[in-house]
């Protein structure tokens, strides 16, 4: 074990007095808390957003090695938060995918709050997940070598040092880092992809937090602004809103205006329900006649 260690530069001061280096707590132990206090990962839920609700939320907290926090964070939310779409079009064979937040992006930024984190501050990573995006917050902000105009434009941190560059080290082994200052353009890059907008960047002065906005994909901010209880029939003074749903179940009407709801949910992969909630919520959108051999009728 101790060739390992020294082969692995674990080892620090002289040969008599030999002593682990952090690093190897961060990455080996199963409980770096013992040494570094709150390295610990808060996972923190508020399903109807933190200043609607304060006191409606759900929190987990995860421990373990730096490796084993950052994926472990992952995996939570990929399990109980990441989500895919996918959207028939019928003007071309293949499907629209895309998910509520891309996971390359997430695990950009979560890594990115483990590497450059103060681990002498008694401060977790946070992830707070709101409707309208995940928001993780590390401790201290970005280096002062890099300027607060370059932190709001969201686009590279190009930094003079690096904090933590032996972590660094061992998370680019493990393929989580690759420790060039291309963790902002990964971020921004997979969101771009994925049809979301731009992550935001947030920091003080002092630079003693650092903050970053993941929103959630356009589509669902669309469809959770949506108005539920407006009359359908009364003229609105701006234009509808349309769902990539409704776009699509416009398009069927349009081909065939005696298509069924059943058969709509059928062609867009839908579970019925959905597809009358869609239709409900489309104000140019009217049945004529009876229920059977009636016809769709789309206004103006």
């Amino acid at each position: 074990l101790e060739v390992t260690l020294d082969q692995m530069d674990l080892y620090t001061g002289p040969t008599e007095n030999r002593m682990l280096k952090n690093v190897a707590a961060m990455m080996f132990s199963e409980h770096p808390e013992k040494f570094f206090p709150y390295s610990q990962s808060e996972i923190v839920i508020f399903p109807n957003g933190r200043m609607n609700e304060p006191d409606n939320f759900s929190e987990t907290i995860l421990h373990g090695s730096v490796p084993q926090l950052i994926n472990n964070t992952l995996s939570y939310l990929k399990s109980n938060v990441i989500r895919e779409f996918v959207v028939k079009l019928p003007d071309r064979p293949e499907s629209l995918r895309y998910y509520n937040y891309p996971i390359p992006a997430l695990e950009e930024a979560i890594t990115n709050s483990w590497y450059h984190r103060d681990y002498t501050q008694y401060e977790p990573v946070t992830v707070t997940i709101e409707p309208d995006g995940i928001t993780i917050t590390s401790i201290p902000g970005p280096d002062r070598s890099i300027p607060l105009e370059a932190i709001k434009e969201g686009q590279m941190f190009r930094s003079r040092r690096y904090r933590n560059r032996r972590l660094g080290d061992f998370l680019k082994e493990l393929d989580l880092t690759e420790g060039r200052s291309t963790g902002i353009p990964t971020i921004q890059s997979a969101l771009k992809d994925n049809g979301s907008p731009k992550a935001e960047f947030l920091t003080d002065d002092l630079r003693s937090f650092t903050e970053v906005f993941i929103p959630v994909h356009k589509n669902i901010v669309a469809s959770q602004n949506e108005p539920q209880n407006e009359p359908q029939n009364e003229p609105q003074n701006e234009p509808q809103k349309l769902t990539l749903l409704q776009i699509e179940i416009l398009k069927l009407i349009k081909n065939n205006p005696q298509i069924t709801r059943t058969q709509i949910a059928d062609k867009t992969n839908k579970g019925l329900a959905t597809v009358k909630r869609a239709i409900k919520d489309l104000s140019k959108l009217r049945y004529e006649g009876p229920s059977k051999g009636g016809h769709w009728v789309i206004d103006d």
